[in-house]
């Protein structure tokens, strides 16, 4: 009976194990912003269009895992790395499915993924994948200011990149969005539990624009659809 109980308890360990591992941290290289390793999309003036410098990193083909010098282009969406004789050469889009940026020793994946709302395709950091799976998308963009006008039309300027991210979420019925995760399109997106969703975010004070908010409600989900 000992012997039972010790491989239940063990085999219950492993699985947890494994469910917390699904659960990974948003990628944040400059550490500037405390709340962004919460989650939080922020909308700031950034010095470049790369995710982060060069880097160690691995580049997947199928199971095959190749360590590379790497950076994310997340302007244009684009994988740049660097042969081996040191030149950089940027990746078709889609080419790779899968990459991995290694950061104070911290992996970070990244998958294509398709079928994004407004964006179709791109490149996404994986953060949880159960039945509901929940990705980070690492994005910068023009900002674009109004200078006056010139005729009857105003004078648009682009003058900085922003930091412009957001979460995607794949329901298990494989519709996706991407959104910020305000708590009103939270609950629109989880409509088939709304009511209980809308309880249990007022009873746990959830800030459902972090990911430790956001990942309360999805598990909370994916316990609802149990019953």
């Amino acid at each position: 009976m000992r012997t039972i109980c010790l491989l239940l308890c063990f085999g219950l360990f492993a699985h947890m194990s494994t469910a917390q591992k699904l659960i990974m941290d948003i990628l944040d290289p400059t550490g500037a912003n405390q709340n962004m390793r919460s989650g939080v999309s922020r909308s700031e003036v950034v010095a470049s269009v790369y995710l982060t410098d060069w880097q160690e990193g691995y580049v997947m083909y199928g199971q095959k895992k190749e360590k590379k010098i790497m950076r994310y282009n997340a302007y244009k969406d684009a994988l740049h790395i660097k042969d081996a004789n040191n030149k950089e050469v940027i990746i078709q889009e889609g080419q790779v499915e899968r990459f991995i940026i290694v950061d104070k020793n911290v992996e970070y994946n990244f998958r294509w993924l398709n079928n994004i709302p407004k964006i179709n395709f791109g490149y996404v950091q994986i953060i949880y994948e159960n039945q509901v799976q929940l990705y980070y998308r690492h994005q910068r963009r023009l900002k674009q200011t109004v200078s006056g006008t010139e005729g009857y039309l105003p004078n648009i300027e682009n003058d900085a990149l922003v930091e412009d991210n957001s979460f995607v979420i794949v329901l298990p019925n494989g519709i996706t969005h991407i959104t910020k995760a305000k708590k009103k399109d939270v609950l629109n997106i989880f409509s088939d539990k709304k009511t209980d969703l809308e309880a249990f975010i007022k009873t746990e004070k959830i800030d459902t624009q972090t990911l430790k908010g956001l990942m309360k409600v999805i598990e909370k989900y994916e316990e609802l659809l149990k019953k």
